[in-house]
């Protein structure tokens, strides 16, 4: 498992009255090790989980974001158990 709390970067879309839109995330690939920046909404359910895949060796990863008041983290997990 790969985790990492976000650092929040400027949006590469449109900002909304100066509030942060997205945050970046660096991790590795738990299957092949690549590093792998991750965009993530800075607002949004305290919790959610999804698949994406890696764009280095194309296999798919379970991503975790949690939110809580002092920031977001996020992780990976392979996705084939």
């Amino acid at each position: 498992m790969s985790e990492a709390p976000v650092r929040p970067e400027r949006s590469r879309g449109k900002r909304s009255r100066g509030v942060r839109l997205w945050d970046d995330a660096a991790l590795a690939c738990p299957y092949c090790g690549e590093p792998a920046d991750l965009q993530v909404e800075a607002s949004g359910p305290s919790s959610e989980e999804y698949v994406e895949d890696c764009p280095v060796c194309c296999r798919p990863w379970t991503v975790r974001v949690s939110r809580s008041d002092e920031g977001a983290s996020v992780s990976l997990d392979r996705s084939d158990g």
